[in-house]
């Protein structure tokens, strides 16, 4: 690749002054996520049920990316309310501004196909399949 078009592809996916959130931010791919859209310049709002986490991914992503605006919040997709208190802390820090939303979440259950339940999969899909929809129509 010729060095202007690794220029043209650095403007084209350029987030400066944008606010990206990361729910799930707290696994493996959350915090790449994170991470990357960090690197492309954006804000990040990381979250997941797991606070502590987010903390120190923010910690990370502060020191690495001192420009930017990050934060932290504690979420729980399987909860209506949980989602709408984020939609709302999000837009009053970042004045209504959202730009970027990554669903990257996982009840984090471990089983098999032969070891699991009903109840296991039910929560699976809770959180995976129901979480992204009730994020999704929060931020719509």
């Amino acid at each position: 690749m010729k060095p202007t078009e690794i220029s043209d592809i650095s403007r084209l996916f350029d987030l400066s002054g944008r606010v990206a959130i990361v729910v799930g931010a707290s696994g493996y791919l959350g915090s790449e996520f994170a991470r990357t859209l960090a690197d492309l310049g954006a804000s990040v709002v990381a979250c997941s049920r797991n606070d502590a986490s987010c903390r120190k991914l923010v910690r990370g992503l502060t020191v690495s990316h001192s420009g930017q605006n990050h934060l932290a919040h504690r979420c729980d997709v399987t909860s209506r309310e949980s989602v709408h208190h984020l939609r709302d802390v999000v837009l009053d820090k970042y004045d209504g501004s959202l730009h970027v939303l990554v669903n990257s979440v996982m009840a984090g259950l471990k089983m098999t196909w032969e070891d699991s339940n009903e109840e296991e999969w039910l929560t699976e899909i809770d959180t995976r399949l129901s979480g992204s929809f009730r994020t999704i129509q929060a931020f719509a």
